[in-house]
Protein backbone atom coordinates (compact mmCIF):
# COMPACT_ATOMS: atom_id res chain seq x y z
CA UNK A 1 0.00 0.00 0.00
CA UNK A 2 1.55 3.72 -1.32
CA UNK A 3 1.49 6.14 1.14
CA UNK A 4 -1.52 7.70 -0.19
CA UNK A 5 -3.61 5.39 -0.23
CA UNK A 6 -3.02 5.13 3.61
CA UNK A 7 -3.41 8.73 3.89
CA UNK A 8 -6.97 8.45 1.89
CA UNK A 9 -7.86 5.53 4.53
CA UNK A 10 -6.97 7.40 7.32
CA UNK A 11 -9.04 10.88 6.26
CA UNK A 12 -12.11 8.55 6.51
CA UNK A 13 -11.85 7.82 9.87
CA UNK A 14 -13.40 9.89 12.76
CA UNK A 15 -11.30 12.29 15.16
CA UNK A 16 -11.73 9.19 18.16
CA UNK A 17 -10.71 6.61 15.41
CA UNK A 18 -7.18 8.63 14.33
CA UNK A 19 -6.30 8.86 18.07
CA UNK A 20 -6.58 5.51 18.80
CA UNK A 21 -4.46 4.81 15.39
CA UNK A 22 -1.91 7.29 16.71
CA UNK A 23 -1.98 5.67 20.15
CA UNK A 24 -1.37 2.13 18.63
CA UNK A 25 1.41 3.35 16.32
CA UNK A 26 2.85 4.93 19.31
CA UNK A 27 2.64 1.84 21.14
CA UNK A 28 3.65 -0.45 18.41
CA UNK A 29 6.91 1.42 16.97
CA UNK A 30 7.83 2.10 20.36
CA UNK A 31 7.46 6.24 20.09
CA UNK A 32 7.55 8.11 23.37
CA UNK A 33 5.89 11.93 23.05
CA UNK A 34 9.37 13.78 23.98
CA UNK A 35 10.88 11.93 20.66
CA UNK A 36 8.19 14.11 18.69
CA UNK A 37 8.85 17.25 20.42
CA UNK A 38 10.51 19.54 18.38
CA UNK A 39 14.03 20.89 19.81
CA UNK A 40 12.85 19.22 23.37
CA UNK A 41 13.36 15.91 24.76
CA UNK A 42 16.47 14.78 25.83
CA UNK A 43 19.18 14.28 23.21
CA UNK A 44 20.46 10.62 24.26
CA UNK A 45 17.69 7.81 24.90
CA UNK A 46 19.74 6.38 27.43
CA UNK A 47 19.81 9.12 29.80
CA UNK A 48 16.72 8.28 31.91
CA UNK A 49 13.54 8.97 30.18
CA UNK A 50 11.76 6.14 31.06
CA UNK A 51 12.51 6.25 35.09
CA UNK A 52 9.08 5.33 36.70
CA UNK A 53 6.56 5.60 34.30
CA UNK A 54 3.82 8.01 35.28
CA UNK A 55 5.72 9.53 37.39
CA UNK A 56 8.23 10.44 35.21
CA UNK A 57 5.99 11.14 32.13
CA UNK A 58 4.89 15.03 31.23
CA UNK A 59 1.82 13.62 29.39
CA UNK A 60 -1.27 11.14 30.07
CA UNK A 61 -4.28 10.23 28.29
CA UNK A 62 -8.02 9.43 29.54
CA UNK A 63 -9.45 6.60 29.15
CA UNK A 64 -12.77 5.24 29.78
CA UNK A 65 -13.88 0.89 29.78
CA UNK A 66 -17.11 1.19 31.88
CA UNK A 67 -20.51 2.98 31.85
CA UNK A 68 -23.37 2.53 34.36
CA UNK A 69 -25.81 1.69 32.20
CA UNK A 70 -28.66 4.56 33.64
CA UNK A 71 -25.79 7.15 32.80
CA UNK A 72 -25.36 6.69 28.76
CA UNK A 73 -27.08 9.49 27.93
CA UNK A 74 -25.67 11.84 30.17
CA UNK A 75 -21.95 10.84 29.75
CA UNK A 76 -22.56 11.03 25.92
CA UNK A 77 -23.41 14.69 26.40
CA UNK A 78 -20.83 15.02 28.85
CA UNK A 79 -18.01 13.62 26.46
CA UNK A 80 -19.80 15.91 22.92
CA UNK A 81 -19.51 19.40 24.91
CA UNK A 82 -16.06 18.56 26.58
CA UNK A 83 -14.30 16.98 23.40
CA UNK A 84 -16.64 19.20 21.10
CA UNK A 85 -17.31 16.26 18.52
CA UNK A 86 -20.12 15.50 17.12
CA UNK A 87 -23.07 13.18 18.95
CA UNK A 88 -22.19 10.22 16.63
CA UNK A 89 -18.90 10.10 17.71
CA UNK A 90 -19.63 11.14 21.28
CA UNK A 91 -21.84 7.87 20.96
CA UNK A 92 -19.50 5.67 19.27
CA UNK A 93 -17.19 6.06 22.20
CA UNK A 94 -19.63 5.46 24.78
CA UNK A 95 -21.36 2.34 23.62
CA UNK A 96 -17.40 0.92 22.88
CA UNK A 97 -17.01 1.36 26.70
CA UNK A 98 -20.44 -0.04 27.49
CA UNK A 99 -18.84 -3.10 25.73
CA UNK A 100 -16.07 -3.10 28.15
CA UNK A 101 -13.46 -1.85 25.29
CA UNK A 102 -10.86 0.42 26.62
CA UNK A 103 -11.56 3.99 24.63
CA UNK A 104 -8.76 6.61 25.31
CA UNK A 105 -10.64 9.99 25.07
CA UNK A 106 -8.06 12.22 24.95
CA UNK A 107 -4.74 11.91 24.77
CA UNK A 108 -2.02 14.00 25.38
CA UNK A 109 -2.67 16.15 28.23
CA UNK A 110 -0.87 17.27 31.45
CA UNK A 111 -1.56 15.69 34.57
CA UNK A 112 -4.06 18.63 35.66
CA UNK A 113 -6.18 18.07 32.79
CA UNK A 114 -6.06 14.79 32.37
CA UNK A 115 -6.90 14.69 35.79
CA UNK A 116 -10.36 17.31 35.80
CA UNK A 117 -11.48 15.71 32.48
CA UNK A 118 -11.68 11.76 34.40
CA UNK A 119 -13.12 13.32 37.15
CA UNK A 120 -15.93 14.45 34.90
CA UNK A 121 -16.38 11.74 33.59
CA UNK A 122 -16.71 10.02 36.40
CA UNK A 123 -19.17 11.75 37.89
CA UNK A 124 -21.42 11.47 34.61
CA UNK A 125 -21.12 7.79 35.08
CA UNK A 126 -17.90 6.40 33.11
CA UNK A 127 -15.37 4.28 34.71
CA UNK A 128 -12.60 6.82 34.02
CA UNK A 129 -8.54 6.61 34.38
CA UNK A 130 -5.80 8.69 33.80
CA UNK A 131 -2.52 6.65 32.48
CA UNK A 132 0.72 7.91 31.18
CA UNK A 133 1.02 7.61 27.77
Amino acid sequence: MKTKEILEAIKKLSAVEIAELVSELKTEFGIDDSMLAVGGGQSSGASGATDSGAQASSQFKVIINNVAADKKTELIKTIKTLLEIGLGEAKTMVDKAAAGEEVVVKAPLPKNDADDLCKKLQEAGATASVLAS
